[in-house]
């Protein structure tokens, strides 16, 4: 009987345990189901309406949002709430307002997984409210994924130290006058597994710190995906590591990426690789070595200070000569007097047709006229993965490339610059050797861009030794600021050098746009230092960098309308105009 009633007790137990777990389980999956909010927008536009979601009842803290009706939605009336995660799916294109009275933030708290994810074909559109902004913040760890859009008008997309992961779309980012911002410890992932696809990414202008041309300083960079990554007008500082696995990171333009004294040598390949500006910033070196960005310095006797590395995958050229396509322009706080060896390695992609198999010369920059040879020709120390060159030895640091037997550099023509010299532009340059040369033909461009004969030099026929010339541009106010040189030998054959920019300014010059904002077809461009006309180039280019038109006008100071054939969509617009005192880029906004 006691056995029974022991029997009798653990089954009681033991059931109730199990409806107290399925209790448990039950709940939390409904208080799953209930904290996700999927926008129907059944009764208007109103965040805060609780019949515009499924189920029923306005988003409280730590919901789940979700926007997946497809098409086009637009949201008002948002309050400033703490959500778990925000999603943007199904190809529906959201427009999202905050409600009046001050800026609001969506604070995004999940740190697992994706918390922001907008997938590819659907958009985000972040407007303000009047002068209020929407804002949004993610926490430390968490990650915002975009393989659509997010377009932020106004206010910030702040990541914090967590991730942001750009995939799939050419444009994933956009801005008018709002930004994204990256903490200090934040991630940039390009693509990444299962996100390979899509056309190149292009970062649009000002798209970090909205101005700021330094760009974000960030811990990592990583880079998976089948096409190129482009950066706009902004630095990428990276503070810890960049990882490049596969896409290339280009960054030909303005914007350049950038390591600071804190980040590791990035490992690149045939795969994944900087085109374009690479920046080592300054960092303690002393006696001990470097490599970095292909600049290989062994440890040393002589404290050189601080060291910053400008690499650039662009080829010195000297007649029909050319190195290979990569320099390295470096930086100490002094020279090594005892000497230092150095060695320098690049990619095949960068070979400039010089043969791997040949012998290579160093060739350093001692401020010109020229290039000179450091030690003499050599075999590659190495030629795969990497071309590595002989190590050889310099007291200097300065500028280095490097070109093969076949390609050393005849050195003719160096220091083609010029300047404003009163109500002219002055014009030098020097050869240091020359063969059978004519003379030379100064050529500029006109405002049809098409480079014309300005005027003739005649040359020094065969020299060693360096000759200098000078020519002057009486007339600096016709065509574009951009000259270049055609040296002409006595048979014929001819080569162009350059072409240099060499902007000329008139006093008093001031262009200005207005209205702007713009109604997107009409508005004027007015010079108020100009009571006569100019002529003037004026293109319009969308945040792609895409010209939408082309007009030539006469601009005077009473102002001259440019009538753009077509609205133009609300946006971020740049106005080039190529005037006879250069190059002037303004930005227009469009409502």
């Amino acid at each position: 009987m006691i056995l029974l009633n022991l029997r009798f007790n653990q089954e009681i137990m033991n059931r109730s345990l199990q409806c107290g777990l399925i209790l448990t389980l039950f709940l939390c999956a409904f208080t799953e189901v209930w904290s996700q909010k999927t926008w129907t927008g059944a009764v208007n536009t109103s965040w805060s309406e609780a019949g515009n979601w499924s189920p029923s009842g306005a988003p409280g803290t730590g919901a789940t949002i979700i926007f997946d009706l497809g098409g086009t939605v637009t949201v008002t009336n948002v309050t400033s709430i703490t959500l778990d995660k925000f999603f943007v799916q199904n190809n529906t294109s959201v427009t999202i307002r905050p409600n009046t009275g001050s800026d609001r933030i969506i604070t995004i708290t999940n740190t697992a997984g994706v918390d922001v994810d907008v997938q590819p074909g659907s958009f985000l559109t972040v407007q303000p409210e009047g002068v209020h902004r929407l804002n949004f913040s993610l926490q430390t760890g968490g990650t915002a994924r975009i393989g659509g859009q997010v377009t932020m008008e106004n206010g910030n997309f702040g990541i914090g130290d967590g991730t942001l992961i750009l995939h799939t779309n050419a444009l994933p980012m956009n801005r008018i006058v709002g930004q994204f911002t990256l903490g200090t410890g934040a991630t940039l992932q390009f693509g990444g597994a299962g996100l390979e696809g899509g056309p190149a990414i292009n970062l649009p202008n000002e798209i970090f710190g909205g101005g700021s041309p330094t760009g974000p300083t960030f811990a990592n960079l990583i880079i998976n995906r089948n096409e190129n990554v482009i950066l706009g007008d902004q630095n990428l500082n990276i503070s810890n590591q960049a990882t490049m696995t596969d896409g290339d990171l280009v960054a030909t333009g303005v914007g350049r990426v950038s390591f600071t004294a804190t980040a590791s040598n990035p490992i690149e390949t045939d795969a994944s690789k900087i085109i374009g500006f690479a920046v080592m910033q300054s960092r303690s070196v002393g006696t001990g070595a470097l490599n970095f960005l292909g600049f290989n310095m062994a440890a040393g006797p002589d404290n050189v200070g601080n060291v910053s590395i400008i690499r650039r995958s662009t080829a010195i050229v000297f007649s029909s000569n050319t190195g290979i396509q990569m320099q390295w322009g470096v930086t100490s706080s002094s020279n090594p007097a005892s000497g230092r060896d150095i060695n320098l390695s690049w990619l095949p992609q960068f070979d400039n047709g010089t043969i791997p198999t040949s012998e290579f010369q160093v060739y350093k920059f001692t401020g010109g006229p020229g290039w000179d040879e450091v030690e003499g020709l050599n075999p590659l120390a190495s030629d795969l993965p990497l071309r590595t060159t002989a190590t050889v030895t310099t007291t200097i640091i300065t500028d280095f490339t490097v070109a093969d037997e076949f390609n050393t550099l005849p050195v003719q023509i160096t220091g083609f610059r010029g300047w404003q010299e009163d109500k002219t532009i002055v014009l030098e340059w020097t050869t240091q050797q020359e063969i059978n040369n004519s003379h030379f033909e100064v050529e500029k461009l006109n405002n049809d861009q098409e480079f014309v004969f300005l005027g003739r030099v005649e040359g020094s026929g065969s020299t060693q030794t360096p000759q200098f010339y000078r020519f002057t541009d009486d007339g600096p106010g016709t065509g574009l600021p951009y000259y270049r040189l055609k040296q002409v030998d006595f048979n014929g054959d001819f080569e162009y050098f350059g072409p240099v920019f060499v902007p000329y300014k008139a006093s008093g010059e001031e262009y200005q746009i207005f209205p702007n904002p713009s109604n997107g077809q009409r508005f004027f461009i007015t010079n108020s230092g100009r009571d006569e006309k100019e002529p003037v180039r004026v293109e319009i280019l969308d945040n792609n960098g895409r010209i939408i038109t082309t007009q030539n006008l006469q601009i005077s100071g009473d102002g001259t309308a440019l009538d753009t054939g077509r609205i133009l969509s609300p946006g971020l617009y740049q106005v080039r105009l190529a005037t006879k005192s250069g190059i002037i880029n303004q930005k227009l906004v469009v409502r």
